[in-house]
């Protein structure tokens, strides 16, 4: 057991606000001021006050070394499936329907094939439980993702393009029932495989090669980037919002940041449905 030290060095956070300078520039030439102000800058904010308090409230906590039997293959291995996983999810929005549960069974089955087969335990699958503090810690970021999003619809004037992921996905909900079942068919299809695969799977064999906070970092350009498809044939990005979208990778960065701290796959599966839409 060690006490783990803040992982974003001096040189990850300039290229964190590299990508989001890049990003707000891309999306200020080709969509508007006030959607970049949206996208980048308040998202900028968002991730400042989401690390403070994880880091206030988590930064002392004792972790376990996550040790990799076989780096270079699971990795390699990692790597290859994501990239098979990104052809089937364009497929499947190009109309190809039946890959969806294909996707489902690759991004579930891959990393467990691989805990099993290895014998991890069950700590490096994320079955452990989180202490309570980190508990609070979700509750705080979700706090703090609604009330950022509050308070900047009466600071700042709508984006070009206002309609958010999430409001868009709730406000087809007619009852209490319909947001039942949209949370719980998110947990199902995307918060508890994306998480696995990506913080729990994932991070820990970048990590064995670089820094955490580079580790964390790259897994989070991954994780925005596995969206392209969706982002563009599913919600109707053009290429240029899309790939700007990439740049913005709080929610990989959050919950790289929580995973290295608490090795906990179902504290991550709440933080997932609870903080990662913006509403």
């Amino acid at each position: 057991m060690k006490a783990t030290v803040f992982p974003f060095t001096r040189n990850v956070i300039v290229a964190i606000v590299f990508l989001y300078t890049i990003g707000f520039l891309i999306v200020f030439a080709t969509v508007g001021l006030w959607e970049a102000m949206h996208r980048f800058v308040v998202e900028a904010v968002l991730l400042v006050l989401w690390l403070w308090v994880s880091h206030k409230l988590l930064g002392n906590t004792p972790t376990e070394d996550s040790s990799v039997k076989r780096p270079c293959m699971e990795l390699v291995l990692g790597l290859i499936v994501l990239a098979l996983f990104f052809a089937m999810l364009t497929l499947y929005f190009l109309g190809t329907s039946w890959l969806f549960w294909l996707d489902e069974v690759v991004i579930y089955g891959f990393p467990l094939i691989m805990f099993f087969a290895l014998r991890y335990n069950t700590r490096a699958m994320g079955l452990s439980i989180a202490p309570p503090r980190a508990w609070l810690v979700v509750l705080v970021v979700a706090a703090i993702q609604f009330a950022i999003g509050f308070l900047t619809g009466y600071i700042l004037p709508p984006g070009e393009l206002s309609l958010s992921l999430g409001s868009a996905a709730t406000g087809q909900a007619s009852s209490s029932a319909d947001v039942l079942a949209f949370f719980g068919r998110s947990l199902l299809i995307a918060a508890i495989p994306e998480e696995l695969f990506f913080r729990v799977y994932l991070q820990p064999r970048l990590a064995h090669y670089l820094p955490l906070g580079w580790a964390i970092l790259i897994q989070a350009l991954l994780f925005s980037a596995f969206h392209l498809p969706s982002m563009i044939l599913y919600h109707g990005y053009s290429w240029s919002l899309a790939l700007a979208e990439i740049l913005s990778i709080n929610n990989g960065l959050i919950g790289g940041y929580i995973w290295s701290r608490t090795r906990s796959l179902p504290l991550l599966s709440v933080l997932h449905l609870f903080a990662y839409l913006r509403f």
